[in-house]
């Protein structure tokens, strides 16, 4: 039997009216504390659920708290109530009967004190104070550079009856760590699909390692029944384009995209954004004798941003567009795909040659922030290949340098893909040009 406990309730009630509320006194919580529902019942009802959506309330705040970052004891405190709240689901669902039916999970955690959980009236007087007392309210600052982990050792059982996990991706959510969700994907064994966002936009280089290091360790513990994974990794560029990128990893050697390059094998849709890749995602011609296969793998989508994750820029200055003038200094200029580009698309090119099954595969770079004489222009590039329209695209606000290694690679894969005589299309979008969507 599974007795209900006092958060089921304030759901229950929250749908009742004044009227309704005067018979459920608070002398009468020790009998609805009684009631339960009999295992056999609950094995029943779990046919009819399809979804679950849980939010780990972490504890209140005064307006004092407002005024300072996270301290490490208040991180600490989330992270065990966190802990203990998503060990007591998997624990509850662990005992669920392992039905044919699946359901999804929508995870994400918040306090009721947060800026974006709390009203409108009450965001709104925040705001005005925020602007004329911005040392009294960081909003969002407050915890925007504090992430949610498990404490040591917790006791998250397996759970048979997740086929979808998302970490909900909205204002009013915390940040969690990205290890710590991997964590909890691997103790869900006939898990399907995966959707989760995650933030790479610290300014400390060294947490952005770690977090990014750990989080590689743990892909490897995922369930061989994943088969569609999207992935949101939002990760900071220097706004400075004269700057040099951090570097998170040795070139050659990052353990992210070496993880998801693993991962990616078992897979039937891989989509990845924000993600700074390398060509450690696709494999080397070299790795393909050693099992480098895709037997299932459908469609690839990923839109990445300039720099790769040992420091490189993937782009440079295209000198055949007029700038600004001489006393104007450009900051935001990288447009021209540059040798490291090409790199990958190499890698690109000979990882689809082993994915028998390929329909598609979709690689994008997006620059609207960069600065333009003409603000009509959205600086992008971006890279279609269509199997079965027998074309492969690189278009973009300065044309892609097609070398005779890309352009054998890409051959070489539609001839994989029964689609030879391959259309190859290299070109600048023209002004007003619609977005890749609307092309393709």
């Amino acid at each position: 039997m599974g007795f209900l406990p006092t958060e089921t309730f304030i759901q229950i009630f929250s749908f009742l009216d004044g009227n309704d509320l005067v018979s459920c006194a608070q002398h009468r919580l020790a009998q609805f504390r009684q009631y339960y529902i009999p295992g056999g019942y609950i094995h029943g009802r779990c046919f009819f659920l399809r979804k679950i959506e849980f939010v780990v309330l972490l504890p209140e705040y005064d307006s004092t708290a407002r005024a300072v970052y996270e301290t490490e004891a208040t991180q600490a405190q989330n992270n065990e109530i966190f802990t203990k709240a998503v060990s007591s689901l998997w624990q509850i669902l662990a005992q669920w009967p392992t039905i044919e039916y699946r359901a999804v999970l929508s995870l994400s955690s918040e306090s009721p004190s947060d800026f974006h959980a709390q009203n409108r009236d009450q965001q709104l007087d925040r705001l005005l104070m925020n602007q004329r007392f911005p040392e009294q309210d960081l909003l969002d600052g407050r915890y925007d550079h504090s992430f949610l982990g498990l404490t040591k050792d917790p006791d998250i059982p397996l759970v048979a009856f997740i086929a979808e996990l998302l970490w909900v991706d909205s204002p009013s959510s915390r940040h969690v760590s990205p290890a710590a969700f991997s964590t909890l994907v691997s103790r869900l064994p006939r898990l399907q699909s995966l959707e989760a966002t995650f933030r790479d936009t610290q300014e400390d280089e060294g947490t952005r390692i770690r977090l990014r290091n750990e989080f590689a360790t743990t892909i490897a513990n995922w369930p061989k029944s994943l088969k569609r994974l999207k992935l949101v990794y939002h990760a900071h560029c220097p706004d400075d384009e004269t700057a040099t990128p951090q570097q998170l990893s040795v070139r050659g050697m990052d353990p992210l995209n070496r993880a998801l390059n693993k991962i990616s094998k078992q897979l039937e849709t891989i989509e990845l954004d924000g993600l700074m890749i390398s060509p450690e995602l696709f494999g080397t011609s070299s790795e393909a004798e050693d099992g480098a296969y895709w037997p299932k793998l459908v469609h690839v989508s990923f839109s990445f941003p300039k720099a790769t994750p040992s420091g490189q820029w993937l782009f440079e200055r295209d000198v055949t567009w007029i700038g600004a003038s001489a006393e104007q200094k450009i900051y935001k200029f990288r447009t021209l795909p540059n040798p490291n580009l090409t790199e990958i698309y190499v890698a690109a090119g000979e990882a689809a040659q082993q994915m028998p099954y390929l329909r598609s595969m979709r690689l994008v770079s997006s620059m609207a922030h960069a600065d333009w004489v003409d603000a009509g222009d959205i600086p992008q590039h971006w890279f279609f290949y269509q199997p079965e329209a027998k074309k492969v695209s690189w278009v973009g606000t300065s044309t892609f340098n097609l070398s005779e290694e890309v352009q054998m690679a890409w051959e070489a894969a539609g001839k994989t893909h029964g689609a030879e005589g391959l259309t190859i299309e290299n070109c600048k979008f023209s002004r007003n040009a619609p977005g890749p969507f609307e092309v393709f």
